[in-house]
């Protein structure tokens, strides 16, 4: 979180003519160099003064609890993934985000189960991720989650370049499986 905020309060005012052969972008950088440099250098030595984080271990609340979360982007909802982590034995927990009254409240609460949970289970398909997915993935890690990246088709993000949706590298390399079917999410309930 950000304990700091780092403000340059104004900018460089703008040249009365504009210089041969510049663009304004250029220009716009000539004048703003040094705020832009003062504010790197504050925070390079904010961070420098930071304590060393102490390393904590995540109690997770069940061994066998597993965070699922869906896309948006597919009509067959949650029930796709939860059914085989059911089948398994494995308690459910599904995002609240989407649906709550309070979508902050609901956040948290996703990011409370995510992290507690013995492993984290999302569904990448679709032209983006769904809101936070990237986020949730992330903060299991941290919190010693095994996850695991389901992506049954290649698909494309509206990007120039129109690469696959393995374009986040948080999720990419954060994941420890990358599942294609309902046999490779069974096969790894298993593990």
């Amino acid at each position: 979180m950000a304990k700091r905020v780092i403000r340059v309060p104004r900018l460089g005012s703008p040249a009365s003519s504009h210089q041969q052969g510049a663009t304004r972008y250029s220009e716009f950088l000539a004048r703003n160099l040094s705020q832009v440099d003062a504010a790197l250098d504050t925070a390079v030595e904010t961070v420098l003064r930071l304590p060393t984080p102490a390393v904590r271990s995540t109690a997770h609340s069940e061994d066998g609890l597993v965070y699922v979360e869906g896309t948006p982007y597919a009509a067959w909802g949650h029930n796709y993934l939860a059914r085989p982590c059911l089948d398994a034995g494995h308690g459910v927990v599904l995002p609240r985000r989407f649906t709550a009254t309070d979508p902050i409240a609901g956040a948290l609460d996703d990011l409370t189960a995510a992290c507690g949970a013995s492993r984290l289970l999302a569904d990448v398909s679709g032209p983006e991720t769904p809101p936070g997915t990237a986020l949730l993935i992330g903060a299991a890690l941290a919190s010693g989650v095994r996850i695991a990246a389901f992506h049954p088709h290649l698909t494309y993000t509206h990007a120039s370049g129109r690469e696959p949706n393995w374009r986040s590298l948080m999720i990419r390399y954060a994941v420890h499986a990358h599942l294609k079917d309902r046999e490779a999410v069974q096969a790894w309930l298993a593990m």
